[in-house]
């Protein structure tokens, strides 16, 4: 299923798009599915640096996965079709001392120079259980990716940005809401901070998003949950500004 708006998000329609080429995926059974049904999860479309195509970075289980992995999708009729690219990484791995849940949520960040970076959580909850972010680079518009390396020693649902000033920023999250940086197009990681750490919320903890509202300024949107009700959250925003030396 896609949501297509035409009128700059003021409404949207759904549509039924097809994946051409995808490898037979796993039957789920997990609390939140139809049992046996098969499952792919989308979390970002962005455009291909070169001829405005678009790709999308999904979360899915091949038939011989018992973890998650991280594919990328690719339409060029502005999404009325896609086409399965490649796999950014998976996990063989048995148990959840490695990456307990596999390879899931990635997060694609279009750069200057065409590289693509692929961020992808591998496990958290908050019993001090989790794995590291990980991150992944393609040099060939998505066709083939580097080895995924971990970036942090945490994180779920990471979201990146591009500042106007080189400055790449990625929120992450579970325990507590991180931020980190990259002054050098994504090949080291500086500044690990934890900017907001509450009770565990009920669901989606730690899920955030950042967007650059000004030069040199983030905006960045968190969850903060009443320490007395787990039930009750609120959205906040806080404004960072970020400046390379």
């Amino acid at each position: 299923v896609l949501y297509r708006s035409t009128d700059n998000g003021y409404t949207h329609k759904e549509e039924t798009v097809p994946v051409i080429g995808m490898p037979e995926l796993a039957k789920e059974n997990r609390p939140w599915s139809k049992k046996g049904a098969c499952q792919a999860h989308v979390y970002h479309i962005t455009r291909k640096p070169h001829d405005d195509s678009l790709f999308a970075a999904v979360n899915v289980k091949f038939k011989s996965d018992a973890k998650d992995r991280s594919i990328v999708i690719h339409s060029i009729d502005r999404g009325k079709t896609w086409n399965y690219l490649s796999t950014v990484a998976f996990d063989l791995t048995k148990g959840t001392k490695v990456r307990r849940e596999g390879i899931s949520e990635p997060e694609l960040l279009v750069l200057p120079n065409g590289d693509i970076l692929c961020f992808m959580r591998t496990g958290g909850n908050y019993n001090n259980q989790y794995t590291p972010l990980y991150m992944s680079r393609s040099q060939d518009d998505g066709k083939t990716w580097s080895h995924a390396d971990p970036i942090a020693d945490l994180g779920v649902y990471p979201k990146a940005c591009l500042m106007t000033n080189g400055v790449i920023a990625v929120v992450y999250g579970r325990p507590g809401d991180w931020l980190m940086f990259s002054l050098d197009q994504g090949e080291t990681w500086v500044g690990h901070f934890c900017f907001h750490k509450g009770p565990e919320p009920n669901d989606c903890g730690n899920y955030d998003c950042i967007e650059e509202i000004a030069p040199d300024t983030l905006l960045v949107t968190y969850g903060r949950t009443d320490p007395n009700d787990c039930m009750k959250s609120e959205i906040l925003g806080t404004y960072i500004t970020v400046k390379p030396k």
